[in-house]
């Protein structure tokens, strides 16, 4: 039914576009479809408050919109806890949508950072969206280096995870998108933000990289939410543990392979 329908739309479009020029037909099919996603919203309703997500945009944002209680409720949780004049960052930020859930405290101030540039675009459209004013986004990545490099997209779509950076197979048709790396540590004391209390990190298997470069910010840092990978966890479970005891983090479970995010604190 719905097949029909998309295609009894199609057929009235070029109908009407039979009165305009070839630029003008295409301009209107643009917009049209440009309105429609746009107004295309997912509504969560949320402890917080009422948050507007474009569900239109990538399959991964309209899943992550659906299953909003059920794929991270500890990461929800984590959030509530959070107090007028907490700082928080979220690394890795994807389409935002935990930086929008935070960003319901309006008391709080939220720094997000993602270096997938269609996944950023999607971040600032969703903040438009919500009309937040206590969110800073910024399109980079975090490591152990201040450099150009690039983020290898194996999946070139809004809100998708495997990104890498600096992983760059010229031979194969996979896109590599041109970024900056920043310490979090020079990010922050080169541009005068504000230190965090409040720290999550989902990159992909690089949360070893960006703590290195974090060495200064994290003795700000009270509770740090950290998606540590099967990969990371056989390769870097030690070096990672070492670090974070070392700054007095303690993590509030056992760390093995059955689940992902971790909650340490002081």
């Amino acid at each position: 039914m719905s097949r029909k329908i998309a295609n009894i739309i199609e057929k009235l479009i070029n109908v009407f576009g039979v009165m305009q020029s070839k630029r003008q037909r295409q301009r209107t099919i643009s917009r049209l479809v440009e309105k429609l996603t746009q107004d295309d919203l997912a509504v969560i309703e949320a402890p917080l408050g009422v948050l507007k997500v474009n569900k239109s945009r990538s399959p991964h944002v309209a899943s992550a919109a659906y299953h909003f209680f059920k794929d991270e409720p500890e990461t929800l949780e984590w959030i509530e806890t959070m107090r007028p004049g907490d700082i928080f960052y979220d690394v890795g930020a994807a389409s935002g949508i935990y930086s929008l859930y935070a960003c319901l405290k309006p008391e709080i101030e939220v720094i997000s950072i993602e270096p997938n540039a269609l996944s950023f675009a999607l971040l600032i459209e969703n903040i438009k969206t919500n009309n937040f004013r206590n969110i800073k986004a910024f399109c980079l990545a975090l490591s152990d280096d201040t450099k150009s490099t690039s983020l290898t997209m194996e999946n070139f779509s809004a809100g998708a995870g495997g990104n890498s950076l600096g992983q760059m197979d010229v031979t194969s048709n996979i896109f590599h998108q041109p970024i900056l790396t920043y310490k979090l540590d020079h990010l922050i004391s080169e541009f005068g933000l504000p230190k965090p209390n409040y720290l999550k990190i989902d990159v992909d298997g690089l949360e070893p990289l960006v703590l290195k470069g974090a060495t200064s910010t994290m003795r700000n840092v009270e509770t740090l939410l950290i998606e540590i990978e099967k990969e990371v966890l056989s390769s870097h479970k030690k070096e990672l543990i070492s670090f974070l005891d070392s700054l007095n983090f303690r993590c509030e479970d056992e760390i093995n392979d059955k689940k992902r995010n971790y909650i340490f604190k002081k």
